[in-house]
């Protein structure tokens, strides 16, 4: 029974694709909501894009309770400044080091 949803859902979607290279949109974008839920934590995300093709990215519930909307920010772009130094070095590992300033500008 789930092997034949798959196979409808894939059917139903043969015409979607992700394109790359579409948009010169490039960066990171992190975005924190504050006290969302009832035990007060905050979810926030972030995504990296690299010619407008999402690379890296992330949403969850953050382990902290925030005191304040610029903490939230704050707690999310912490991690996502982890993450652009991470992709910063898998980028010059790959030898891709025209797209290192790309990555590195976080919004």
């Amino acid at each position: 029974m789930v092997v034949k949803g798959i196979f409808h859902y894939l059917s139903g979607t043969r015409g979607v694709q992700l394109r790359y290279g579409g948009s010169n949109t490039s960066g990171g974008y992190s975005d924190a909501d504050w006290e969302s839920e009832n035990d007060r934590k905050s979810v926030g995300g972030f995504v990296f894009l690299l010619n407008g093709g999402a690379i890296s990215w992330t949403s969850k519930k953050q382990t902290l309770i925030a005191l304040s909307t610029t903490e939230a920010e704050y707690m999310v772009m912490t991690q996502a400044a982890m993450e652009m130094i991470w992709l910063r070095v898998l980028l010059e590992e790959l030898g891709a080091l025209a797209h290192i300033r790309e990555i590195s500008q976080l919004h």
